[in-house]
């Protein structure tokens, strides 16, 4: 496991244009060899576009197999990057929405995977001083997660695992500072849930964000965004719901700007998660 470490350490060293020429390799064998998750691609795109050609969902699996390579060995570069290419390579946009805030209360950030959403959140916490908050799912591999975790904390994102997230929350809950959740998983076995209509099905979105934000009457942010080209993304803040407002309906508004930026540009989602995995409510 220290040989997967240190491999990707000493491949974070390479180019950029160089890892891209690694990830066109790595998208032959992911797609054509293993075939990864070629079926749950496959279904997921069908049942969001029924409307587009066999010739247009292959052309859209390609592309999302092009992504995820690209997201892989981006990801793996992220530990040598410095924060002036960060800030280069994904520009922030409605970041006003959280400047302009006062208020001595934690701020929601739902975070979907789109585009590279490690550079995203990187770039979101080099463009604001407030305290970043990331809750996360720790990795199987030990390994994996040990190089994850010095990635994602480089510039001062605070990592916290899932089982200790209450005890965050209540402890920065008259705290300015951002929240940040990866919105678009699908929830576990032990979470509230509730089906809302997303691209064309009924989902199954956990009640978490709608619950916090009733109870700590705070902002909810959603992050979208749009790959300009290769390596270089546009992030955009959105405001869901302000303080004082009803968050009932908020998983609603979630999935319609969610869908938006997914039409805009299908192959920027990660259409290889089993999202619509059936569960009983």
């Amino acid at each position: 496991m220290r040989f997967l470490h240190a491999t990707c350490t000493v491949t974070s060293y390479l180019p950029l244009g160089v890892l891209y020429g690694f990830s066109a390799c790595i998208r032959v064998l992911v797609q054509h060899v293993f075939r990864y998750r070629r079926s749950v691609i496959w279904d997921n795109l069908r049942q969001a576009f029924p409307s587009r050609s066999e010739a247009e969902i292959r052309r859209l699996s390609k592309q999302t197999y092009a992504r995820l390579c690209d997201l892989l060995v981006e990801t793996v570069k992220l530990a040598k990057l410095e924060p002036v290419a960060i800030r280069q390579r994904v520009s922030f946009g409605g970041l006003d929405i959280i400047r302009n805030n006062r208020e001595q209360r934690p701020m929601i950030v739902m975070a979907p995977h789109l585009v590279n959403w490690e550079w995203a959140m990187q770039s979101l916490k080099l463009h604001v001083p407030e305290d970043a908050i990331l809750f996360y799912r720790p990795l199987h591999v030990k390994a994996l997660d040990d190089f994850i975790y010095k990635i994602r904390s480089r510039f001062g994102i605070i990592l916290v695992p899932g089982k200790d997230a209450a005890r965050e929350i209540v402890r920065r809950r008259r705290q300015r500072c951002l929240l940040i959740i990866a919105s678009d998983q699908a929830p576990s076995s032990r979470q509230s849930v509730r089906r809302v209509s997303l691209l064309g099905r009924e989902t199954t979105f956990s009640t978490v964000v709608e619950d916090l934000a009733a109870r700590l009457d705070c902002r909810v942010l959603f992050v979208s965004g749009k790959c300009t080209r290769r390596g270089f993304y546009e992030a955009q803040i959105e405001q869901l719901c302000a303080p004082g407002e009803n968050a009932e309906r908020l998983l609603e508004r979630y999935a319609l700007a969610l869908e938006r930026a997914v039409r805009a540009q299908p192959d920027i989602w990660l259409w290889s998660h089993r999202r619509w995995r059936e569960r009983n409510i």
